[in-house]
């Protein structure tokens, strides 16, 4: 069976069972999508290959950093997505036929890996959150009698310190609520060890909320993508349409672990002649 794709005139055998295919098979990391034109994006395809790495080093001064090291950025947003500054090599899990969008925002100079082969190397989903989604309900806070009021020879009306008490429930959307939470993350850690303490002094409790830092970072924070659901699908910022994947570090391989690589039309003859072994599909810019 032939299923033809009317946005890019390509076909694709299928299945029945796969005409309406949510995601895909493999996940495509597109590269170049800051470069000003297609040779350059094209240059750094075949420098990709070549080498058998994707992600970056990141420079500040003298040092270089690691993809795979994550901080706190210490004045970003979780909910806007700069509360941890994280550097993942990000792959999309979207069927060959529905790679329009994604190709429209980030080029089509795509490398394609099994989805077997990435989650080795730790890929995983991102997860999505809706910032306006609601999360709960708060009491206002309690403001407590007023010293004009105990201190007026007035009397006052019954129940004039528990108004507060009868206040209607605030709704917090869950941009805010992980913000917060994210905020008294870092707030309940232990302070620096006080000056003097000797320099292999150890507590089991500091340890515990050290890694439950470490791993709230690298497993949940690193890992969570808000998005504004208000958003049409088209629109650029809305990140629900990229079915994100996430390598946390550089992602190594060989031409042999390449299960497909996407170039726009073209370009197939000059890759296959570059690298004769590789999976290549055309994609019509």
């Amino acid at each position: 069976m032939q299923i033809a794709d009317t946005k890019c005139g390509m076909q694709f055998p299928t299945s029945a069972e796969s005409c309406m295919a949510y995601v895909s098979e493999l996940l495509t990391h597109f590269v170049g999508r800051s470069l000003p034109t297609e040779e350059d994006r094209f240059s750094l395809l075949l420098k990709i290959l070549r080498e058998g790495r994707l992600g970056q080093w990141r420079e500040e001064g003298n040092v270089r950093i690691d993809p795979a090291s994550i901080s706190i950025s210490g004045l970003g947003s979780l909910c806007e997505n700069s509360f941890v500054d994280f550097a993942p090599v990000c792959f999309c899990d979207i069927p060959e036929t529905d790679l329009d969008r994604h190709t429209n925002l980030y080029g089509c100079f795509g490398i394609a890996f099994t989805k077997t082969f990435l989650s080795e190397l730790g890929a995983n989903p991102v997860f999505y959150v809706a910032k306006g989604s609601l999360a709960t309900h708060r009491q206002p806070p309690l403001t407590g009698a007023l010293f004009e009021q105990l201190t007026t020879s007035k009397p006052l009306p019954p129940g004039a310190f528990y108004g507060d008490l009868r206040a209607k429930p605030v709704p917090i959307p869950r941009c805010k609520f992980f913000d917060e939470l994210a905020g008294e993350v870092l707030t309940v850690l232990p302070a620096p060890w006080p000056p003097g303490t000797p320099p292999d002094a150890s507590d089991p409790y500091r340890e515990l909320q050290a890694r439950v830092k470490f791993d709230l970072l690298r497993h949940v924070f690193a890992f969570m993508k808000f998005f504004d659901e208000t958003l049409p699908e088209e629109d650029a910022d809305n990140y629900y349409m990229e079915r994100e994947w996430r390598v946390a570090g550089f992602v190594r391989f060989t031409v042999a672990n390449v299960a497909r690589i996407y170039v726009p039309k073209g370009y197939g003859s000059r890759l296959l002649a570059e690298i004769p072994s590789v999976h290549m599909r055309e994609l019509p810019i």
